[in-house]
């Protein structure tokens, strides 16, 4: 297998995620730098928030320097939302990631409906459709 080496960030006021994110993370057969990891709760720099991009600076600086790395992934203080990178550190937009997963979904469950968010659902509704699946906007 080839080596992949991932930076997994997260915000480090909340260890609550931790849990989730070391019982996956331990189980990859990759090669993860963790930033972030130790709890402080008097901290909140940067704020917990992975789409602003002034929150994934540490992490651009890292994938730059570092000709090994394969992707970055970063998650907000509950590991509800996530963003990722290419190796040279560039913003993979959450559509595409969405997209992506939509495409898996439907072809592994190809009878299912996709539920999705209006503000990250074009590329969705349009992978969705392109399946020949039904597709529902998210109330909120």
């Amino acid at each position: 297998m080839n080596s992949f080496t991932l930076y997994l960030k997260k915000s480090s006021n909340n260890p609550e995620s931790d849990f989730s994110i070391e019982k996956i993370s331990n189980r990859l057969p990759i090669n993860i730098t963790k930033l972030n990891f130790e709890p402080n709760i008097e901290k909140r720099d940067p704020p917990p928030n992975p789409l602003l991009p002034k929150n994934r600076e540490q992490t651009i600086k890292l994938c730059k320097k570092d000709h090994n790395l394969s992707s970055a992934v970063i998650f907000d203080g509950d590991a509800d939302r996530i963003v990722f990178l290419t190796e040279e550190g560039k913003f993979v937009d959450p559509d595409y990631i969405s997209a992506l997963i939509t495409k898996i979904l439907l072809n592994k469950y190809p009878t299912e409906s996709i539920v999705y968010d209006l503000r990250r659902g074009w590329a969705v509704k349009d992978q969705t459709e392109g399946l020949g699946s039904k597709f529902f906007p998210a109330r909120s």
